[in-house]
């Protein structure tokens, strides 16, 4: 869900075209306009963020409330909210106001003071980093070694007491979460002793390699901050956290294209990462294949000589031979590298 879905929405929304979910319509035509990829992402994405908030047992009370007082009825969007108010004693509507009704959201900066951290919250632009702008009520869950503490963060800036060192914002919300240096850095250290993942799911994974590439694009972190996270992520085999490294990775090759020396030094960086994940594939049970033709269609597309001489092979064998799962790529090598079996091969 967060990589299909939350990743999507987050990336449109983040656009100063977006739009709010909540927005009033007079005719048929502005209603299908609404309808569309930030309503449908950005509303589940939400949904899932209230429902961690509130807690499942919760939520699903509120939905029983919800789907018996209205049965057979038109509803609102505050009747659920209602109903959901109803079952947690909280007032649900003052928390979701802000995120129906304006188009973005936050990204959270987290960063350590003695006794915990500090919370500060600004709109999250993709091409224009953060902005100021009124605050969202935000939940969040902050893991630290005595487990987790959830909290709302209503104004612009919080201070957070925890006694202890925070290990992790758990994901599950509609924000991007970017850390101190000084936290950053321990993470990256976590990740490297493997102390890291016995708390972060792949999920918080996912979360941060997306929101750290795309903290690279709108300026707000460096180039070698992200690639010191992938570096670190060199053992990860979560197929998910692999294609979000992919598509981080891919952006970054057209922003540097430019250059032909970061250029090849990125496809380096590319060609060890993924040749690593290559040989780390065949022990990930049934995940091995997806894991193999993702890293081979990355060396392919850095132009890796051992995987194109691989994938040259392939074309000998015929396109029925070739693994559906890397049929685009191979026929790319067929076409740049094959000659006349190559051709053959795109006939």
């Amino acid at each position: 869900f967060y990589a299909s879905d939350v990743t999507r929405g987050l990336e449109l929304d983040s656009l100063f075209s977006s739009h709010a979910i909540q927005v009033q319509v007079t005719t048929a035509g502005q209603a299908a306009e609404v309808f569309d990829a930030i309503s449908y992402t950005k509303g589940a994405a939400l949904i899932h963020m209230l429902a961690n908030s509130l807690g499942l047992e919760v939520f699903r009370k509120g939905l029983v409330i919800y789907l018996t007082k209205h049965q057979y009825k038109s509803t609102s969007m505050q009747d659920l909210w209602a109903a959901l108010s109803e079952a947690s004693g909280k007032n649900v509507e003052e928390l979701m106001r802000g995120w129906v009704t304006r188009a973005g959201y936050p990204v959270m900066t987290v960063s350590e003071t003695d006794c915990g951290v500090s919370v500060t919250q600004s709109r999250f632009s993709a091409t224009k980093g953060a902005q100021e702008e009124a605050p969202w009520v935000v939940p969040m869950v902050l893991i630290h070694q005595g487990g987790e503490t959830r909290i709302q963060v209503p104004t612009v800036t919080a201070t957070v007491t925890l006694g202890e060192p925070l290990r992790l914002v758990k994901s599950g919300g509609f924000y991007r979460v970017r850390y101190g240096d000084s936290m950053y850095d321990r993470i990256l250290k976590g990740i490297v002793d493997g102390s890291f993942f016995e708390f972060a799911s792949v999920a918080d994974r996912l979360a941060l390699v997306s929101d750290y590439f795309a903290f690279e694009k709108a300026g707000l972190a460096t180039t070698n901050q992200v690639l010191g996270l992938c570096e670190a992520l060199r053992g990860e085999t979560s197929l998910e956290v692999n294609q979000a490294i992919a598509v981080g990775l891919r952006g970054l090759r057209v922003l540097v294209d430019v250059n032909p020396a970061l250029s090849a030094k990125l496809d380096q960086f590319v060609t060890d990462h993924f040749s690593r994940l290559l040989e780390a594939a065949s022990t990930q049970g049934a995940l091995a294949a997806d894991l193999r033709a993702l890293a081979t269609r990355q060396l392919i597309a850095v132009k890796a000589p051992k995987v194109v001489e691989e994938a040259l092979a392939m074309v000998q064998l015929g396109a029925q031979k070739v693994s559906p799962l890397l049929r685009p790529s191979v026929y790319q090598v067929a076409a740049s590298h094959g000659g006349k079996d190559g051709l053959a091969l795109l006939s």
